[in-house]
């Protein structure tokens, strides 16, 4: 991320074959909010469950669209 809201923002998704012949997407997520200990506590309290969700909700809209 080179400009927005969050101090560090990055998004990394692969796909990988499963044992069962199944192609998984998997997400991952590194970010920090600015603003120190109350930017901290934002993240495990707000933004850390808001993004989960985000992101498990776009893979299920993915998966259904292919």
């Amino acid at each position: 991320m080179v400009r927005g809201a969050f101090r560090h923002l990055e998004h990394d998704h692969s796909f990988e074959l499963a044992s069962d012949g199944v192609t998984r997407m998997v997400d991952v997520v590194r970010f920090a909010a600015p603003f120190g200990p109350v930017g901290w506590l934002a993240e495990r309290l707000v933004i850390g469950p808001h993004l989960r969700r985000f992101i498990q909700e776009r893979g299920l809209t993915l998966k259904a669209m292919a």
